[in-house]
């Protein structure tokens, strides 16, 4: 399937959180706003990140530029359980408490309201949003080689 999958546009996106002290970071091509409020991860079952989603009950979205293609390369690689990804990496501290990326084109804060829709999936109302870069492209999964 490798070659036909990545015709399908999909967008780059970083998921964070913080739980007890600690920074939970991955890249996910799986979000999707289900309502005029809610956005919809799909996370697999291994995630760390994922979780501590479901422990913190809040993540941030951060819709990462064209130009940030390495962050996406570096959170999209191992488990935030035994690397802290962040380590060098510019962050912003979020209203909810999670890091958001600086230099993301958008940011959204969640709350977590739903996480047994569908396995997997984790939904969240957004309760703060910022634009934070207008004249940028957005990142594409099919243009992250991973």
């Amino acid at each position: 399937m490798a070659g036909y999958m990545d015709a399908l546009a999909h967008g780059c996106y970083l998921i964070t959180t913080a739980l007890d002290g600690k920074r939970y970071g991955m890249t996910c091509s799986w979000a999707v706003q289900v309502d005029y409020d809610r956005v919809m991860l799909v996370i697999g079952g291994q995630s760390a990140t994922g979780r501590a989603i479901r422990k913190s009950r809040v993540f941030g979205v951060s819709v990462l530029a064209s130009d940030q293609r390495e962050l996406a390369l570096r959170f999209g690689a191992g488990h935030s359980s035994r690397r802290d990804k962040f380590d060098g990496v510019e962050t912003l501290d979020g209203s909810l408490g999670v890091p958001l990326m600086a230099g993301s084109l958008r940011t959204f804060e969640c709350r977590l309201v739903d996480d047994e829709a569908h396995p997997g999936s984790l939904v969240g109302i957004i309760s703060h949003f910022r634009i934070r870069r207008k004249a940028a492209r957005p990142l594409l999964l099919c243009d992250v080689d991973h």
